[in-house]
C-alpha cells in the first residue's frame, strides 16, 4: 500500500463512530463502496421492517388501553412481539458486524 493511500485512511475512532451512526458509513469511509451500500440497504430494510411490525402491535395495545382494560396477550400479539425482537437482534448484529469490519479494514489501511 502506498503512502498516499495510508494518509487518506480515517482514524479508527471515526470509523467506529460512523458505523455506530449508520452501518455502512465506515465502509464508505474505507472506500469500500459496494459493501458500504449493502450494509446501508440492509439496515434501512431492517428499520422499515421494525416500523411495519410496530404498526401491527401498536393498534392492539392502543385499543385495549382506550377501552380501559389491560392489553391481552394473544398468540398473534406474542408472535408480532417475537418478530419485533428478532428484527432488533438482527439490527444489533448488523451494527456489530459493520463496526468490526470497518475497524479491521481500517487497521489494514494504517
Amino acid at each position: 500500500m502506498d503512502k498516499e493511500n495510508k494518509k487518506d485512511a480515517p482514524p479508527l475512532s471515526i470509523l467506529v463512530l460512523l458505523s455506530f451512526v449508520l452501518p455502512g458509513a465506515g465502509q464508505l469511509a474505507n472506500d469500500e463502496k459496494i459493501k458500504g451500500y449493502l450494509f446501508i440497504v440492509i439496515s434501512l430494510a431492517l428499520l422499515l421492517m421494525f416500523f411495519a411490525k410496530l404498526t401491527d402491535i401498536f393498534p392492539q395495545v392502543h385499543e385495549d388501553l382506550l377501552a380501559g382494560v389491560i392489553p391481552t396477550l394473544t398468540e398473534e400479539f406474542m408472535g408480532n412481539l417475537e418478530s419485533l425482537g428478532l428484527i432488533l437482534l438482527a439490527g444489533l448484529f448488523l451494527f456489530v458486524v459493520a463496526t468490526l469490519d470497518a475497524v479491521i479494514v481500517g487497521k489494514r489501511r494504517l
